[in-house]
C-alpha cells in the first residue's frame, strides 16, 4: 500500500528513550486482531506495571530494548497544528474520511475520570444511549474524521472505530517522517490502568537490539495459573468498543474497569 510523502512540514517534537522494555513475544504472528501497538512491537519504561495492568493479556519473557539515538514522536508535546497537519495528511491518503460525528461525554465515577465515544451520526449516538441521551454532554462536529478500510488494512487491525481515531494514524505518520517509533508519556498508575508505553514502528524493529532482562518476572510459573484481571473480575474484552463501553456503564467496581479497560485497547484512547 503506498502512503504519500509529507508535502507540508510543521516540524513534530521528537524524543530519544533510554531503559525501553518490551513485554512479552517478539513472534508479531502471535498477536491479535487488536493491540496497543497496531502492527508495531510495544515498548514501556515500566514493565512490572504493564504486566499488573495487563495480566492475563500479556505473557513471556521481559526484553530490555536498546538503540542509540533513537526517535520517538512525542504525542504529549503534540499541538492542535500538529494534529491538523497529521489529519490532513490521513484525509489526503484515503486513511481518513470526513463527516460530522458526534461525541457523547459523561464522568465516570470508578474511572474517576471524563470519558467520550464518537459516533458517525447523531442516529447511531441516539440509538446506543436511548432513553438517557439527555443525561450526556453532547458535541456535534461537523469536520469529523472516520476510520476507512484502508487504514484498517495499514494497521492491522480488524476493527477501528470513530473514538481516538487519530491515534492510528500516528505510527503511519511517524514512518514518513524516519523516526523509529510513538510515544505516549502516560501517567504511571496502575490503579487507573495507566502506564507509560509506546510504539516501535514494523520497519524500525531490526535496528534495535533485544535481550531477555532476568530482573523482571518472566510470567511463567508452575502450576494452575491465575486468571488475569480482566478474566478474574467476570469481564470479556470481546465486542465492540461501544459494546464495551455500554458494559461498563451497566455495571460497577472493578468489572467495570476492566470493560473501560478493554474499551480504551481497542480504540487507542489514553490507558
Amino acid at each position: 500500500m503506498r502512503i504519500f510523502e509529507i508535502t507540508e512540514n510543521n516540524q513534530m517534537p521528537v524524543k530519544t528513550l533510554d531503559d525501553l522494555y518490551h513485554v512479552g513475544s517478539l513472534d508479531a504472528s502471535k498477536k491479535g486482531s487488536f493491540s496497543y501497538e497496531g502492527a508495531g512491537l510495544s515498548v514501556t519504561t515500566h514493565p512490572d506495571a504493564w504486566r499488573k495492568i495487563a495480566r492475563g493479556q500479556v505473557s513471556g519473557d521481559t526484553y530490555s530494548v536498546s538503540k542509540a539515538s533513537n526517535s520517538f514522536l512525542d504525542t504529549n508535546k503534540l499541538n492542535s497544528s500538529h494534529k491538523e497537519q497529521m489529519k490532513k495528511w490521513a484525509i489526503k491518503n484515503d486513511l481518513l474520511k470526513q463527516q460530522e460525528t458526534v461525541t457523547v461525554s459523561w464522568y465516570d465515577d470508578e474511572m474517576e475520570d471524563t470519558l467520550s465515544q464518537t459516533f458517525n451520526s447523531m442516529a447511531d449516538a441516539k440509538a446506543e444511549y436511548g432513553d438517557e441521551w439527555e443525561d450526556y454532554d453532547i458535541d456535534v462536529d461537523r469536520g469529523g474524521i472516520v476510520p476507512t478500510d484502508k487504514l484498517k488494512q495499514a494497521t492491522g487491525q480488524s476493527r477501528i472505530e470513530a473514538t481516538g481515531v487519530l491515534e492510528f494514524i500516528l505510527p503511519l505518520y511517524a514512518e514518513t517522517l524516519g523516526l523509529d517509533g510513538v510515544w505516549w508519556q502516560d501517567q504511571l498508575d496502575t490503579s487507573k490502568l495507566s502506564a507509560p508505553r509506546g510504539v516501535i514502528l514494523p520497519n524500525k524493529v531490526k535496528t534495535f537490539k533485544f535481550a531477555v532482562n532476568e530482573n523482571f518476572a518472566d510470567g511463567k510459573k508452575k502450576g494452575k495459573s491465575k486468571p488475569g484481571r480482566v478474566k478474574k473480575s467476570g469481564a470479556s474484552c470481546n465486542g465492540s468498543v461501544t459494546s464495551l463501553r455500554k458494559k461498563a456503564k451497566n455495571t460497577s467496581g472493578e468489572r467495570a474497569k476492566m470493560y473501560h479497560w478493554c474499551a480504551n485497547m481497542k480504540s487507542g484512547k489514553k490507558k
